[in-house]
Parts: structure tokens; sequence; C-alpha cells
């Protein structure tokens, strides 16, 4: 978000969809509006940038990073483009007369999909959408937005709480319905997370349910009495797809040292998968603003709760 305090966590049951915790900080103090709210409270709060009127669960939709590589394996696997056992080099290649690299400039050699996802090898699954390109003749994009909408990650979510930013994934239509050209590196860079994909965290956390239920998309519900949904659907992915995708995030999981200082033997695995998202922006210190994210689920092998 806007500054390295302004944060926000949801957590969802994955049997049910029930929201389990939300949090958005910096928060305010409903006290200060009884009676009215003083002129400068309240600019206070409009002027402090981490937006502290504002529900930063549902109501800022961000670039996911490489959290999104989720679904760049779920379509790219799905539609065979790639299996687990596919393996490209990585550290960098050119395309279009452009040289990309993985973050740090890190280089793993050649890796199959269990490990890109591991180490969240950005190459890597560059290559995979351009092998779904391929696959699809030409449709990479089209595909991953009709997954993308298929858990409804293009609309609010339901929870009825007021106003929500919702999810965009870039497609050659949809730009050109604006006025705008479409190249390949949108879909490139739209693989890992980056250019105009954009995602709440409310988002997110439906994503990464869905991975953990193998497809099982539930209708996300805030308030107990809330009606039951009848929208719930199971996607038409291979369940196998899902397996794969969940082994890459158990291997993240163990590779951040997530467990590290506790006793493996009461604490459930998980799966896990972090994103670091550029901006472009600078902040006021003149370092570029980034978006951090952290998802995950557990336990690992009778999922419950994902966040």
């Amino acid at each position: 978000f806007n500054t390295s305090n302004s944060i926000a966590a949801v957590a969802e049951d994955i049997n049910s969809g029930d929201i389990l915790a939300m949090v958005s900080y910096p928060t305010f103090n409903s006290n200060d509006f009884v009676g009215g709210i003083s002129a400068v409270k309240y600019n206070e709060y409009l002027n402090n940038p981490g937006k502290p009127l504002s529900n930063k669960t549902t109501q800022y939709s961000q670039s996911p990073g490489s959290t999104f590589k989720l679904l760049t394996d779920m379509v790219a696997l799905d539609e065979g483009a790639i299996t687990k056992n596919t393996r490209y080099s990585t550290g960098s290649f050119e395309f279009g007369g452009v040289t990309f690299y993985d973050a740090a400039r890190k280089n793993w050699g050649e890796i199959d999909m269990n490990k890109a996802l591991c180490v969240s090898s950005n190459i890597y699954h560059m290559k995979a959408s351009l092998a779904l390109n391929d696959k699809t003749k030409g449709k990479a994009a089209e595909k991953m937005n009709n997954t993308f909408a298929e858990m409804s990650l293009d609309k609010p979510s339901g929870i009825n709480i007021g106003t929500e930013s919702v999810g965009y994934y870039p497609t050659p239509e949809e730009r050109a319905s604006r006025g705008l050209d479409w190249y390949t590196g949108y879909l490139l860079n739209a693989s890992i997370g980056q250019g105009d994909v954009r995602l709440s965290p409310i988002g997110l956390v439906k994503l990464v349910s869905t991975v953990a239920s193998d497809g099982n998309v539930k209708q996300q519900r805030l308030v107990l009495d809330q009606e039951n949904s009848t929208s719930n659907k199971q996607l038409d992915i291979r369940r196998s797809s899902f397996e794969d995708i969940k082994e890459g995030m158990k291997c993240a999981a163990e590779l951040n040292n997530t467990y590290l200082s506790m006793d493996t033997s009461t604490v459930p695995k998980l799966g896990l998968k972090t994103g670091t998202a550029e901006t472009g922006q600078l902040g006021k210190d003149k370092q570029e603003i980034i978006h951090g994210w952290e998802v995950s689920f557990a336990p690992y092998d009778e999922p419950k709760i994902a966040m």
C-alpha cells in the first residue's frame, strides 16, 4: 500500500467461504465521530498516507506480484502448456528486444515447475505464459481472464460492507475497447502479477482458498446469518493441477524458514507464496513503493484456513 505502515489481512474458512478475520491498518477511532468530528481531526485522517478511513482489505486492488503465479500455473497446467516436469532455464531471457531478469538477477539454472514456484522464478513463469500462448493459438490472455472471471475475481466479494475495488486482468479485447494497443509483453508482466493485473486482499484470499480446495470456489460470507449462497462452483480444471501447485507452495514455506524456531511436531505444515510488486512510484524517502504480499493455507494435508 502507500506506506510501509499500511497493512491488510484476511483469513477465510476454506470449506465454507466464511471470513474469519479482517484487519485494515491504520484505522480510525470511531469515538472521534460521536457528536461530530472536528475539522482538524478529519483532515488528519484524510491526509494520512495510510488512508485510515478506507478498508484496505476490500477497497484497494493492487498488483499481486508473484502470488499471481498460482493462477498462471493453474491455467498453463490445465491447458497442457506445461507439466510439473517441464523445465526452463532461468536467470534472464530476451523477448521483443527487451531482456527480462529474475529478481535480484538470481539464476537457478534449468528448473521444473515445482522449483520455479518454490523459488518464485519470474523467467520460468514468463516462459510458461508464452507456452500457454502457443498452445492456445494466441489466446493465453483470454484463457487467463476466463478463469479469473470464473472465480468472480472481477466482481465484488458479496460480503456487503460497502463499496469494493474489484480485480482486473488485461486482455487484448478489453484494451481495444478503450482504444489501447496490446503487446505480448503485457502477457509476460501479467504472468508474474505485475503490470495492469489487480487484486484486493479479499480477492487474493479467494484465489488461495480455491487452490487449497482443488478448485472449489466458495461464495465469501462475513455475517453468519447471511443467507447461504448457491453460487459455489467447481472449476473445470484437473485436480492434479492444484496438487502440483500446492507442492510448490509447500516447498516455498520450507524455503522461507516459516518453521524456524518452531516445534514442528506441533505446528501444522502449510502452503505459502510470497509476492513483491513493483509500482514505479517513489515515496517521501525517494525509495520505490513496494507492495509486499504473503498468502498461505493450512494445514497442508487437510486445508481449513486460507490467508
